[in-house]
C-alpha cells in the first residue's frame, strides 16, 4: 500500500493546464491502471479540515468520524509525551517571514536552533499553561490541560516577538535561509485510543516512512514503525528498500511518501510532478517487481495486491473531492482503463466513503464475501444474538 501524500492536485500554467499527477512521467502507474481499477476515496469526515494525518488514518481503516487522527497526538505518542485524561496535544511548527506555507526540508531550523528558540519561548508558554515538548529539528509538541484554544492562541500570540526577534535569525539570514517569524500551533488533539489493525483487519503490518505523524499514527495501531532516513539516492529509494525487507514478514506493508507532500504543500507544480516520477521509478517500480515474483494467485502463485493512493484530494475550498487511488493484483479487474489522475477519481463509478472502508476493499474484494467493518460488526453480533 504506498500513500503519495499530496499526490493530487491543482492544474498548473508551467505544466500547460495539467495537474502534476497528469503531467509526471509515470509509466509504472500508468502500466498498473490498466490492468487495475482506478476510483475516488473520501479520506476526510464532512467539515474535516484537510489533514493527511487525517486522511492517513482513514486509508489505514480507523473510523475518523469517531476518531480523528491529526498529527498533535501521533507526534506526542512519538515523542512519549503523556497527555493525561483531559490533555490536547498540539503541533508546533515555525513559519518564515512573509510566508504561510511550511519551511521546506531544507530551510527548517536545525535541532540547535529548535532547542534555542523554544528555549526562548519557555516562560510564554509557561505563562500561558501550555507544556512544550522539542525533541526534534523545526518541530515540536505543546499540550494543554483546559481551555485549549484559548491556551494555544495566547502562546502563539507571546511567541511572536520572542521568535522573530531571536537571534538565530542572523545566523540564519547570513547563510541564506529565510527569518523564522513565528510559530504556529495546529491539529489539536487527545491521546488517541486505536484498535489495532491486525485485530481489525487480521494481516500483520508495518509502516515505512521519514513522516513522525505518520509513524505515531502506526504505533497507535500496533503497527511495526520503520522510520526511513533519506540518503544521497533519495527519500523514495530509501522506502523502497525499507519496504522490500519488511514484505517477508509482514502480510501488510504501507509506504507514506513525504517528498510529494513537501512539493505540494510548497505550491511547486513542477517539483511535484519530478517527485511523482522519482516515485513510480524508485519507489512503486521495484515493489511491483518484488510482488510480481510472487506470482499470482490465480495462476497458482502466493498471490498479492497493490494499493496507490493519494491522502487528499484536489484541493477546493470545502475539501470534498476524492482522493484518486489504483488497486490492482490477484482478482483485481480492469473495466475502463483510465489513468490514475484527479479527472479519473472524480468520475469514477467507484468512490469509497467513508474512506475507512478502502483498506478492507484492498484486502478483500473479490477474493470472498466482504462487507464493511461496521456491518461485519452487526452481522456478528446478530449471530451471538441467535
Amino acid at each position: 500500500m504506498i500513500i503519495i501524500s499530496g499526490a493530487a492536485s491543482s492544474p498548473a500554467e508551467e505544466l500547460a493546464g495539467q495537474t502534476p499527477l497528469e503531467a509526471a512521467s509515470t509509466p509504472t502507474l500508468r502500466r498498473l491502471a490498466e490492468r487495475g481499477r482506478v476510483g475516488g476515496v473520501v479520506t476526510l469526515p464532512p467539515e474535516s479540515p484537510a489533514s493527511p494525518s487525517v486522511a492517513l488514518g482513514s486509508l489505514l481503516g480507523v473510523d475518523t468520524h469517531a476518531a480523528p487522527t491529526p498529527a498533535g497526538p501521533l507526534l506526542a505518542r512519538r515523542l512519549r509525551v503523556p497527555l493525561g485524561p483531559d490533555g490536547v496535544a498540539w503541533r508546533v511548527t515555525f513559519r518564515a517571514s512573509g510566508s504561510r506555507s511550511p519551511l521546506a526540508p531544507e530551510s527548517r531550523p536545525t535541532r540547535e536552533e529548535t532547542d534555542a528558540l523554544f528555549e526562548a519561548i519557555a516562560v510564554a508558554a509557561a505563562d500561558a499553561g501550555v507544556r512544550l515538548f522539542a525533541e526534534a529539528a523545526g518541530w515540536g509538541v505543546a499540550v494543554t490541560a483546559d481551555d485549549h484554544e484559548a491556551r494555544a492562541a495566547a502562546l502563539a500570540e507571546q511567541a511572536r516577538d520572542l521568535v522573530s526577534e531571536h537571534e538565530v535569525n542572523g545566523a540564519r539570514v547570513a547563510v541564506g535561509a529565510p527569518a523564522i517569524e513565528a510559530i504556529e500551533l495546529d491539529e489539536p488533539g487527545p491521546e488517541p485510543a486505536l484498535e489495532p489493525l491486525a485485530d481489525e483487519h487480521g494481516v500483520t503490518a508495518a509502516l515505512v516512512s521519514a513522516d513522525e505523524a505518520a509513524l505515531g499514527l502506526a504505533e497507535c495501531l500496533a503497527m511495526t514503525a520503520l522510520a526511513v532516513e533519506p540518503d544521497a539516492a533519495g527519500e523514495a529509494a530509501a522506502l523502497a528498500a525499507a519496504a522490500l525487507a519488511a514484505i517477508d514478514s509482514h502480510d501488510l506493508v504501507v509506504v507514506r511518501t513525504s517528498s510529494t507532500r513537501f512539493a505540494h504543500d510548497a505550491g511547486d507544480a513542477l517539483a511535484l510532478a519530478d517527485a511523482l516520477a522519482d516515485v513510480d521509478e524508485r519507489l512503486v517500480a521495484p515493489l511491483l517487481a518484488r510482488l510480481e515474483r510472487e506470482g499470482s494467485d490465480e495462476a497458482g502463485g502466493s498471490g498479492w495486491r497493490l494499493l496507490v493512493a493519494s491522502d487528499l484530494g484536489a484541493p477546493d475550498e470545502a475539501h470534498t473531492l476524492p482522493a484518486p487511488f489504483l488497486l490492482a493484483g490477484d482478482w483485481v479487474r480492469a473495466v475502463l482503463r483510465p489513468p490514475l489522475t484527479e479527472a479519473a477519481a472524480a468520475g469514477s463509478d467507484l468512490i469509497i466513503d467513508p474512506g475507512f472502508d478502502l483498506l478492507e476493499y484492498a484486502l478483500r474484494s473479490g477474493l470472498k464475501p466482504s462487507l464493511p467493518r461496521r456491518a461485519r460488526r452487526s452481522i456478528k453480533a446478530i449471530g451471538k444474538d441467535r
